[in-house]
Order: C-alpha cells, then structure tokens, then sequence
C-alpha cells in the first residue's frame, strides 16, 4: 500500500497512472473505508489531489493560452 501511494505522488507518469488505478480498485472494494482513511490519516489523499489539482490548472492555463494565441492569430 505504501509503494503504490509513493508512485502515485512521485512515480513517472505510467507508474502514477497505473498506481491510481490500484488505489481506485482498492477503494471501490473498501466498504469498511480502511484504505480511504489510511490515505486520508498519511496525508497521502491530500498530497494526490493537490498534485491532481496542480497539473489540471497547468493543463487549463496551457490550452487557454493556446487558444488565446490561435483567436488573436486569425483575428489580425
């Protein structure tokens, strides 16, 4: 469990993929919410959606520029 939440914060981006893949099926299968209150209680839960929230807010800034930069090209 501590391996696969590592990779998921600092793994490459196959490994993240992968490890959150796991996390989810571990926590789906998890009614007794063990594994979500061991990822809560490391801070573990808290690191993944900071890094999620992180990347998603680079991804959006990137593709509005992009498409900034594509309306003002065709609008000159």
């Amino acid at each position: 469990m501590l391996q696969v939440t590592k990779d998921a914060v600092h793994g490459s981006e196959a490994g993240k993929a992968i490890s959150f893949y796991v996390l989810d099926a571990l926590i789906s299968i998890d009614h007794e919410k063990y594994f979500l209150n061991q990822l809560q209680s490391r801070g573990i839960l808290r690191s993944c959606l900071s890094d999620v929230t992180n990347y998603l807010s680079k991804v959006c800034t990137a593709t509005a520029l992009s498409l900034l930069s594509y309306f003002f090209h065709f609008s000159t």
